[in-house]
């Protein structure tokens, strides 16, 4: 029920006047230093020379950050899926989408994999109940597990679901079809390589002097001439080959390779040599304009007399001999043309997207009609960047500060700290109010991914604070965008009235007899004064 001690007074004195009338009149006061998502009760009071009116007790709720379910995804294919979510917005107008991806995150955040939609999202609207959302999404390998989650945020915070998966449906092999390797007058090693997309697959070989047009599984000769090589059920590129026997020297053969599963059959382009003939001669040269995330690789081959085509194979680990499997092919396909004559010609392909401060292995490698031949395997290591820093959020419980961020070291050694004031910088720098730790930091380690940091604060003065988070490495200082925080002033229940008997005197009609017994004290004490005679 309404009374004059509960909470706080508000205002803390005085109030609203409302004149004399005998009309209802309207009053209201404006009330800050609430806590998002919290249930406040309250009710008005009035007073006047009679004594206290109390109205009914009612109850209002602060917005907050929305609340995110994710749900299981449906209308799962081989390359698609739709992402299902609901989101609750809490009285404030609030995006929802969601982030998935290949690797299992562990708990969902605003950084991991690919956001969907890429920008932008479902709007739910302020006074909305719980809303469903979905995002359709495209381009994945099939016979893969993805993991996602739904997020949702608003101007009180964003809100995050939990991490689910799928498995897209499995599809027919993709299959490349790779130089033959160890060509003799009589004999060659054909090559290839397939992804089994998610099932169980087989490869194989097709020959023939004649070119078939396009790779099939009818024309020439099949190596081995049943069954072939088991590329088992997995999501990655697989390499084969077969001996093929027999040959007639200085005689032109055409092959490709071909894998399949349960769902259907890949094949590979078609491609040629001669069997006898003289593979190209191939150097791996240097590496240069190496960069953060680019660089130029660069060989030479001599073509032995036979129209060679030239590309590099470029990976992260070493391989320790050269061959055409380890890593990406570079280009994809086909490759540089270098001629048929017999000396050395330089070739080079620039790469981009590469990851700072990475040691990168390549090779050269050119084939003709003789077969492939490759290059040594030499390095380069990418120039280090500074670490890439998001500001993620600050909790405020009872004037202590958890201030959150999350920086990605990009390869190299990373420290994160903060920097805060109560006046905004404008962008974050290093130099703008004070630093949390004063010195040092948290190390983040060396990874490439976004590492999660943060620091207390305790016994903070009530007031809005601007924050953002900093994080640096040998190449440099990144910066977090500019967030805020807010310290509300401590709630205190109002000291009680009291009495001469040192009691808090009550209101209602135990409040208006305490007031008359006091009238009527002071009216007595007066009339025995009058009643005195002068001295």
């Amino acid at each position: 029920a309404c009374s004059d001690s509960f909470g706080t007074r508000a205002p803390g004195s005085g109030g609203a006047s409302l004149g004399d009338g005998s009309s209802p009149v309207a009053f209201s006061q404006a009330i800050t230093g609430l806590s998002p998502g919290v249930t406040y009760y309250y009710c008005a009071i009035a007073q006047n020379a009679e004594g206290l009116g109390f109205g009914q007790v009612l109850s209002f709720t602060t917005a907050a950050a929305p609340d995110v379910t994710t749900e299981a995804a449906t209308d799962v294919g081989s390359s698609a899926a739709t992402l299902n979510g609901t989101a609750h917005p809490n009285q404030l107008a609030s995006t929802a989408y969601f982030r998935y991806d290949a690797a299992d995150p562990g708990t969902c955040n605003d950084t991991f994999g690919t956001r969907a939609p890429a920008s932008g999202g479902t709007t739910v609207a302020a006074l909305a109940g719980s809303t469903a959302f979905s995002e359709a999404i495209t381009g994945l390998a099939p016979g893969r597990t993805y993991y996602f989650c739904a997020i949702a945020q608003n101007a009180a915070g964003t809100s995050f679901g939990l991490v689910l998966s799928f498995t897209t449906a499995p599809d027919a092999p993709d299959v490349v079809t790779n130089p033959a390797t160890s060509v003799e007058p009589t004999s060659a090693q054909l090559n290839g390589a397939a992804n089994p997309n998610g099932d169980a697959a087989t490869g194989h070989f097709r020959l023939d002097t004649v070119h078939p047009g396009a790779c099939n599984d009818t024309f020439g000769t099949r190596f081995p001439a049943t069954g072939g090589t088991a590329l088992g059920g997995g999501v990655a590129q697989v390499a084969f080959s077969e001996q093929a026997a027999s040959l007639v020297p200085g005689t032109r053969y055409y092959f490709c390779a071909i894998a399949s599963n349960s769902v259907g059959t890949g094949h590979g382009e078609v491609l040629t040599f001669v069997a006898g003939a003289n593979p190209p001669v191939v150097t791996t040269e240097p590496a240069t304009s190496v960069a953060a995330s680019s660089a130029s690789m660069e060989g030479t081959a001599n073509p032995s007399g036979t129209q060679t085509t030239a590309w590099f194979r470029l990976g992260d680990s070493d391989p320790g001999t050269c061959s055409d499997s380890f890593g990406a092919r570079v280009p994809g396909t086909l490759g540089l043309a270098v001629g048929d004559g017999f000396a050395p010609v330089a070739f080079s392909m620039p790469i981009e997207d590469l990851e700072p401060a990475m040691t990168y292995y390549y090779c050269a490698a050119a084939s003709n009609s003789a077969g492939a031949a490759f290059g040594q395997v030499l390095s380069f290591t990418t120039a280090a960047t500074p670490p890439e820093v998001d500001t993620v959020w600050a909790d405020v419980q009872d004037g202590s500060v958890t201030m959150t961020g999350q920086g990605n070291p990009l390869g190299s050694e990373t420290t994160a700290w903060f920097r805060y004031d109560t006046v905004a910088p404008g962008a974050c720098n290093d130099s703008f109010g004070a630093r949390m730790p004063t010195s040092g930091g948290q190390s983040l380690g060396s990874g490439r991914e976004a590492v999660q940091f943060d620091e207390i604060m305790a016994n903070v003065p009530p007031g809005t604070y601007y924050f953002c988070a900093i994080a640096s490495n040998e190449a440099g200082t990144g910066y977090g965008e500019i967030m805020t925080f807010f310290v509300p002033t401590p709630q205190v229940d109002p000291p009680g009235k009291k009495g001469g008997c040192d009691c808090r005197a009550s209101s209602g009609e135990g409040g208006a007899l305490g007031a008359l017994l006091v009238v009527l004290f002071l009216l007595l004490v007066g009339r025995r004064r009058r009643r005195r005679p002068a001295p």
